[in-house]
């Protein structure tokens, strides 16, 4: 449903500028690819985003982190999400 004054923006022009931002996130940085991917990973799950829990997790995974810390990074998540991220990660655990 539209939000009253609020004019959608053209397809193309809204995935490319999310595209842009999320280019600009990449590459060298202050932090590492392991700890930027696991930033990514707590991120989506603390916004309840299924597609990008699994994306940033495949991409964790490709950086180089280990199941603890893909686990560390979904207990901060949790924790600063409280319950309603805690229900969202269990409902994701059990898929």
């Amino acid at each position: 449903t539209p939000v009253d004054g609020v004019a959608p923006l053209p397809a193309a022009a809204g995935a490319d500028a999310f595209a842009g931002l999320m280019q600009a996130t990449k590459g060298a940085g202050a932090l590492d690819d392991k700890a930027a991917a696991l930033l990514g990973y707590a991120l989506s799950i603390a916004t309840r985003c299924g597609t990008c829990v699994q994306l940033h997790a495949k991409t964790a995974r490709a950086a180089g982190a280990n199941e603890a810390e893909l686990a560390q990074a979904a207990g901060i998540a949790i924790a600063f999400g409280g319950a309603a991220v805690n229900m969202f990660y269990n409902e994701l655990r059990k898929r």
